[in-house]
């Protein structure tokens, strides 16, 4: 992927996970913005409910979360890399990468470029593999080149 003026964080999660909203509020936390922790509750619905809608995982062992909501005013991407892999969806293999992908509810061009950028990174089996072999979260921004 071709590097971006994106807005990214990567952490490492060593506790327990509780559910899957536990790991995206971490991810978001971690993304100390104001525009993120001041609209948080309708961030969180808007994930919750996409992840409601069906499977959002892209290859064993790594989700993409994503959401488009009024809630967010700038494109954002997020992972975590966890040191105890999570059951996300009982259907799907425990899951180790999680991407967190906010869009807001107008996007430009910009965006659109980078969305895109990231879509087809994601979509290269070579890339995935070095996802789902990754061994903390520092690897998976090189991965993604962000």
């Amino acid at each position: 992927m071709t590097k971006q003026n994106t807005s990214f964080i990567s952490l490492d999660i060593l506790q327990d996970i509780i559910n899957k909203e536990d790991v995206l509020k971490r991810i978001l936390h971690a993304a100390k913005t104001d525009h993120i922790d001041q609209n948080l509750p309708k961030i969180l619905a808007a994930l919750m409910e996409r992840e409601s809608l069906g499977d959002t995982c892209i290859a064993p062992g790594i989700i993409l979360s994503h959401a488009q909501t009024e809630a967010c005013q700038s494109f954002f991407l997020g992972a975590a890399y966890l040191h105890t892999p999570f059951i996300w969806n009982s259907d799907d293999p425990p899951v180790k990468v999680v991407l967190l992908m906010l869009l807001p509810s107008v996007t430009d061009k910009k965006i659109a470029l980078t969305i895109h950028a990231l879509m087809h990174s994601l979509a290269n089996d070579a890339i995935l593999d070095q996802l789902t072999n990754v061994a903390g979260s520092a690897q998976i921004k090189n991965i993604l080149s962000l």
